[in-house]
This record gives C-alpha cells, structure tokens and sequence, in this order.
C-alpha cells in the first residue's frame, strides 16, 4: 500500500504541472461505430484515440490549418488515419466478424498550446481511461515523455497502447511499458537512410541532432551505426539543445563549411 499511495503522490504532483494544458473535461467525444453487416451488431469495443485535439478539433478551414502550422495538419492526419483504420475493421466481414468498433477521443499532451510544460496533466487523463471498463485499448500520444506516463499508468492497468512516438528508447522497456506497442521499431531508421544515401552514391556527410531530444539523440545512434557498417564516412556531429532559446545555428553551419 505504501508504494501505490507514492505513487498516486507522484501522479498529483505530475497533475499539477498540467494546469495550463486545460485538461479540465479530457474527453473530447465518444463516436459509436457503425457498420452494414448483421453479425458486427453482435458486441462491441471501444478504443481511445490520444491526441492534442483542442488545437484543431475545430478547424474548419485549410487557413486555420496553416496558421496553426505542420504541427495542426498531422495530428489531424493521424487522428483520421485512425479512424479509417476502425471504418476498415468495422465494414469488413472477416475482421472481428462479431464486433463493432467504437472511439473515444481524449486530450492528449498539447506542444502547441503549451510546448515544454503541461506534460503532467496527461496523469489524471490516463487515470480517468483507465477507470472506464468500456475502454479495451489507447492509439496516439505523440510525444516523448507524455508517452511515458500515458504508457507506465495504462499498462499498470494493462490497457495497450499502440505510441504515435517511433524513436523512444526507454519505451522498448517491456519491464516498464509491458502494454505498450508501436507498428515500427524503435530508432530503426538507420538502414533506410543507408539505403537511401547509397542509391544517390553518397560517401561522406555530417549530423546534426537535438542533444534535449532523446528520439533523436537514438536515432542518431541508430543512424551512425549503419553508416558505419556500409562504409559511409562521418566527418562531423553536431548537436544542439533543442530547449534552448540561445542556439547559434549558424554556428552549426559555419563548422560545415570547409
């Protein structure tokens, strides 16, 4: 008992830093699944999606969208990605042939509204998911350490989430993230690029990679092994902290250019 009263302890002080993110009434909506066949009337299930909804939900217009930036655009993306994903299994016969698919759409950790803070407020929400018995499964939450809680807090329940966050190390832990998973693995983007670099008949180049960034600072390390092993030579790396609000990236160009 004396560790689950520390561990809600953490949760409320984690809670605290999410007030700015309005994570007040998380749930955005629950969206019955429908379906032309008979036998998927039988039962059904409801998946949650995790996403920064309160930063688009309401766009209306491709100018909204633009104002917002690429950031609006592919939540957007994912979040409809998603939901084709349940249209295909709930009008396909021999997909959970006696189920019906429904979501429910759930703030997620907000970088738009409030980049660098507010990550906490994705405890209660994962809490509150956690609590609805109606809920077999999560898709979404995009980053990093927002992963990590929404993670460790559903698999303590043992809800999976399938992470929108390819390139988090710490996420391949099944130790600590035993229900969570991800449809590409982690930091494994080595080899395409190698691939790629030597279609075009690339032999050498240099790295640049956000040092605050812990996806990237993998996936550098996944980068650099195989380019080692295809012979690809690296003059230089560079890395900068993204959390910074003093980086000189002109420095970084300069030192590229001999």
């Amino acid at each position: 008992m004396t560790r689950i009263h520390f561990f809600l302890h953490i949760l409320l002080l984690w809670s605290r830093y999410g007030t700015c993110q309005s994570f007040i009434n998380p749930i955005i909506g629950f969206f019955p699944g429908t379906s032309t066949i008979p036998s998927k009337h039988r039962y059904n299930i409801t998946i949650a999606f995790i996403f920064p909804y309160k930063s688009f939900w309401n766009f209306t217009t491709m100018e909204e969208y633009k104002a917002c930036g690429g950031f609006c655009s592919w939540m957007r993306q994912m979040d409809s990605g998603a939901e084709m994903a349940v249209s295909e299994i709930n009008n396909n016969p021999h997909i959970l042939p006696e189920i019906t698919v429904n979501i429910l759409r759930v703030q997620g950790w907000d970088q738009k509204l409030a980049p660098g803070n507010g990550i906490g407020g994705v405890a209660p929400v994962a809490l509150e998911l956690s609590e609805l018995k109606s809920v077999i499964g999560a898709v979404g939450d995009v980053a990093d350490q927002s992963s990590m809680i929404t993670a460790g807090i559903l698999s303590q329940y043992k809800i999976p989430l399938c992470g929108g966050t390819p390139n988090l190390p710490a996420l391949s832990n099944k130790a600590n993230y035993p229900y969570y998973f991800r449809v590409t693995f982690s930091n494994k983007w080595g080899n395409d690029i190698a691939t790629l670099l030597r279609k075009w008949n690339v032999k050498r180049l240099a790295m640049v990679y956000d040092a605050d960034d812990s996806e990237s600072v993998g996936a550098c390390l996944d980068i650099k092994q195989s380019l080692f092993s295809n012979n690809i030579l690296i003059l230089a790396r560079r890395s900068y902290h993204g959390l910074s609000y003093h980086n000189d990236y002109e420095d970084i160009i300069k030192d590229f250019s001999w």
